[in-house]
């Protein structure tokens, strides 16, 4: 009797209980907590790691924009210094002698700081397929719009106006939305 209660009990020498291996035993709503815990910390991982993500992309873009203006402001005080070394008798013997081309200059000067100038435009619809895109395009068209068509991956979309004023755009965009609900406001 002694030796049954002891195997019972895991007290005898037996050499298969030896072998045996240990194993834990937890309840169920002790495995539900951890797995509820280990859950929650791999998603604070995951949403630290995308704003440490975000935080870098955000620097990388703002030193990008900065090196730009830096950039343009350099050009902008390189033509100043341009412009302020050459003599007012010169200056104005240039505009005496050739003023078509004076004119010219201006002209291509003030191409050049409008292009750099954003422009709007309105998106007023896009569709998976060409056929009724130009359809829409054709109307738009007859009603007097300036219409662009333009593929952006699967979709074509339709824009309308190329302004470079954004109050002349909103005012547009106004009488679009009676015929599109959706209209957006772009720069182009």
């Amino acid at each position: 009797m002694k030796g049954r209660q002891l195997h019972l009990f895991g007290g005898d020498n037996n050499k298969k209980m030896a072998h045996k291996r240990q194993s834990i035993i937890l309840p169920l709503d002790t495995l539900i907590l951890i797995s509820i815990v280990i859950i929650l910390l791999l998603t604070l991982a995951f949403s630290l790691g995308v704003e440490k993500g975000r935080k870098i992309a955000y620097a990388t873009i703002g030193k990008d924009v900065k090196a730009k203006t830096h950039k343009k402001d350099n050009l902008q005080s390189e033509l100043d210094a341009i412009i302020s070394s050459v003599p007012d008798e010169i200056l104005e013997q240039v505009a005496t002698q050739a003023p078509q081309k004076t004119v010219t200059v201006v002209k291509a000067v003030n191409n050049v700081a409008t292009s750099n100038s954003k422009k709007y435009s309105i998106q007023v619809a896009s569709y998976v397929k060409e056929k009724p895109a130009y359809a829409e395009a054709k109307r738009l068209k007859a009603k007097g719009y300036p219409v662009i068509v333009s593929k952006k991956g699967k979709y074509m979309v339709i824009y309308v106006g190329n302004f470079a004023d954004k109050k002349k755009a909103r005012n547009s965009m106004q009488s679009l939305k009676k015929r599109f609900k959706d209209c957006i406001l772009r720069t182009l």
